[in-house]
């Protein structure tokens, strides 16, 4: 059986080539998706692949009162996976570009979070050369930095990179998988192939 067989998942920057991936593949899965990002006619037409299982929900989360507006809409309830997408991409959508919007949203979803004992997974695709070093080690401070906050609601939270030229859903969820069936595994920073995990 499915680990995420009647799970529910909020996919943040959903409206991207990567996020639709993604998305398809986690309902094929059986999850239940909140989809958000800022393009409402893709989420739109996006949620037609499985409207049963995916809820399209249009927000601009750079703007503060979007993550507020979301917690106090999603109150407490239950969510056993906020997956924000290749957050360290700053040229194009998701525009999840300042640490700001990623805390406020990450706050907003707590209860929710809480509630069920579910993870927060933060995405990057691979850097090159001197940024991409920068970049990488940027993002596993903030990755430790979040688990240690998380671990306080009880919340795990890990990261997961990838090659986004050589990007594979199958594989990626199946990273994703083993990560939630993980209980111990928090503030680790996980490497697609051809890259070994690293902890």
């Amino acid at each position: 059986m499915s680990v995420f067989k009647g799970k529910t998942i909020v996919v943040a920057g959903a409206d991207c080539e990567l996020g639709g991936t993604i998305v398809r593949a986690l309902v094929d899965l059986e999850a239940v998706v909140i989809v958000i990002g800022r393009d409402e006619v893709t989420l739109n037409k996006l949620a037609q692949y499985r409207p049963d299982r995916i809820e399209p929900l249009a927000l601009n989360l750079s703007r503060p009162h979007s993550s507020s507006l979301l917690g106090a809409t999603w109150g407490r309830k239950p969510l056993d996976l906020l997956l924000m997408l290749d957050v360290a991409k700053q040229d194009a959508r998701p525009k999840m570009a300042t640490l700001d919007v990623q805390v406020a949203l990450i706050k907003a979803l707590i209860p929710g979070l809480r509630a069920a004992k579910g993870a927060l997974i933060l995405t990057s695709g691979r850097q090159t050369g001197l940024y991409g070093a920068v970049t990488e080690s940027a993002l596993a401070r903030l990755n430790a930095g979040i688990a240690k906050g998380m671990r306080r609601h009880g919340v795990r939270s890990n990261l997961i990179g990838f090659e986004n030229e050589t990007f594979d859903a199958t594989d990626f969820v199946q990273v994703l998988a083993f990560t939630l069936a993980m209980p111990t595994m928090n503030g680790s920073t996980l490497y697609l192939s051809p890259h070994s995990p690293q902890t």
